[in-house]
């Protein structure tokens, strides 16, 4: 499934199924607008239908292999990144800071409604 590129990246990765609630790994592939984005109901989510901007891109998620890992490590500060909190609510966020070090655990911080939150994710 496409999604229109003003999409919440992690929202419209879990209603994809790429993305399970205890979180993961996927990757976002950019291609060309659709002319319409159809509504479906997936995972407990249901999409907007919307038309298409011509100018616009469209995305959608594959899982994340060991060959794609070298994607995580392209994280930068100021990617916007939804996170779903323990009760199920999607928050959105700003990545603030990203720490890589040399045993390759790369530590992101998220910033979402003024409160920063640490995600580790070992790879």
């Amino acid at each position: 499934m496409e999604y229109s590129d003003d999409s919440a990246i992690c929202l419209a990765s879990f209603h994809s199924g790429t993305l399970d609630p205890h979180g993961g790994n996927f990757v976002v592939k950019v291609g060309k607008a659709l002319n319409e984005y159809e509504t479906e109901n997936r995972n407990g989510i249901t999409s907007k239908a919307k038309k298409g901007d011509p100018a616009g891109k469209s995305i959608s998620f594959e899982k994340m292999t060991d060959d794609s890992m070298d994607i995580l490590n392209a994280a930068k500060e100021g990617i916007k990144v939804d996170i779903i909190d323990d009760t199920g609510k999607w928050l959105p966020g700003k990545v603030t800071k990203v720490n890589k070090n040399a045993l390759k655990d790369i530590r992101v911080e998220v910033e979402f409604d003024g409160f920063p939150v640490e995600f580790n994710k070992k790879i």
